[in-house]
């Protein structure tokens, strides 16, 4: 083992010698004309340390804005737009996408998101060049909400640091919360080549549940830094929320209850741990987001049938300005 570990090291990790991984970047586009110029632009002044960027796919999902306008404005050659008059959902358009690549790294990424620094991809793909397992399947980034500007929005702000305290804290943040869509998604072609997403689930836990299915390493890359906006109104929280429990619901078509049950479960002890550390140091926020998220959770009961063709959430789309 010690001597197939330094054969690894001294082919895979000489990065005089390295060839540079080829990488393929995946946007499923639907109405984003407020960021989508903003994320093109950020891609394309990435720093191409480790990797060479040999192609950005955006696929418009029967987008009616001026989404497919700005990506063509672009004259870039590696910036590739497919556009389709019918509204098919991310799901299928990231299968597309799948069917298209040509790269040894696919990353997956949402159109209302935005690289933190120039150095984001590569930090986000390098543990494909040094990792020591032959087995890594994706690595994910780590997200930051950019500051609020409604006083909902805040609430929700000082929410999400709570759940990210959380996740970080359970199996050391390699779990199924730590893998939304905002993340960012780096593929290995051995793992990119056996996932089909079903029309039906969340694209996001479902590839985390296949690369536990099928026993694929999963890294949390933590210096892969990407910025979000959080929804700033009740309407586009209940919409992300009926989409989060339906879509839980969706998955027992393709995984075991148990499974499932084991994915989701975060044990009881992190979570007071964890909200209790936070009230101690926000008590105000923390209490009105403890609310926040009864009446949430009482507003959307009942709510069990998954929609891939889901409205989107406007407040989140605009990340500058």
């Amino acid at each position: 083992e010690q001597r197939r570990r330094k054969v690894f090291k001294d082919t895979h990790m000489n990065t005089k010698n390295q060839k540079k991984l080829e990488v393929s970047i995946g946007i499923p586009a639907y109405n984003e004309e407020a960021n989508i110029g903003y994320l093109l632009h950020a891609l394309l002044a990435q720093k191409e340390k480790n990797f060479t960027l040999k192609e950005i796919i955006v696929v418009s999902d029967g987008s009616t804005d001026k989404t497919e306008a700005i990506i063509r404005s672009f004259t870039d050659p590696r910036i590739k737009v497919i556009h389709d008059n019918k509204r098919l959902g991310q799901q299928i358009r990231q299968n597309q996408i799948l069917k298209m690549y040509k790269s040894e790294i696919l990353v997956l990424m949402e159109a209302d998101t935005l690289p933190v620094d120039d150095y984001c991809i590569n930090e986000l793909v390098k543990p494909f060049a040094f990792h020591l397992s032959f087995n890594l399947g994706m690595v994910v980034g780590d997200t930051f909400s950019i500051a609020p500007e409604t006083f909902f929005e805040t609430i929700l702000f000082h929410g999400t640091k709570l759940k990210k305290t959380i996740f970080t804290t359970w199996r050391n943040s390699n779990n199924l919360y730590s893998c939304s869509g905002h993340t960012a998604k780096a593929l290995s072609r051995h793992f990119a080549s056996q996932i089909s997403w079903p029309k039906d689930v969340p694209e996001d836990a479902y590839t985390y549940l296949l690369i536990r299915k099928l026993k694929f390493e999963m890294l949390k890359q933590k210096s892969a830094k990407i910025y979000m906006k959080n929804v700033s109104n009740i309407q586009d929280q209940i919409k992300q929320s009926i989409k989060f429990t339906s879509g839980k619901c969706a998955l027992k078509k393709y995984f075991e209850s148990s499974f499932l049950h084991q994915e989701y479960s975060i044990p009881v002890s992190i979570k007071i741990r964890c909200l209790f550390s936070a009230f101690i140091r926000e008590p105000f926020w923390v209490t009105l987001y403890f609310f926040e998220v009864i009446t949430n959770r009482v507003l959307t009961l009942g709510f069990t049938k998954f929609n891939e063709l889901y409205i989107p959430y406007e407040s989140s789309k605009k990340i500058y300005g």
